[in-house]
């Protein structure tokens, strides 16, 4: 199973820094830095009715960054990913994929 560490403190899949979505999918299809792209399982805690959601542990990490070194057939090929954003988050496209690398062409 892959971990995924995340500082988004306001996503809902958030426990203790360790996201908890059983399915992660990263956005950012032609991205060329990490700001490039996006947590899209991202979930805002304070719009999810009493915070239930479908967590546990992470079974899979999916890839729409065509550009990363990482994707293999839309999938991450890390065992160990960082999450995180730049200050407070109210929308998927305000984190990031820490561990993305641009692939050499």
């Amino acid at each position: 199973m892959p971990t995924i560490n995340c500082s988004v403190e306001s996503c809902v899949y958030n426990k203790e820094k360790i996201c908890e979505a059983e399915i992660l999918q990263i956005g950012g299809k032609g991205a060329n830095w990490t700001e490039s792209t996006c947590c899209e399982t991202y979930r805002d805690s304070d719009d999810v009715h009493n915070n239930v959601t479908e967590a546990g542990e992470t079974e899979e990490i999916l890839c729409k960054v065509e550009t990363c070194a990482y994707n293999v057939n839309k999938h991450c090929s890390l065992s160990e990913i960082e999450v995180s954003s730049h200050g407070d988050v109210s929308d998927y496209t305000e984190t990031d994929c820490l561990s993305f690398e641009r692939k050499v062409l």
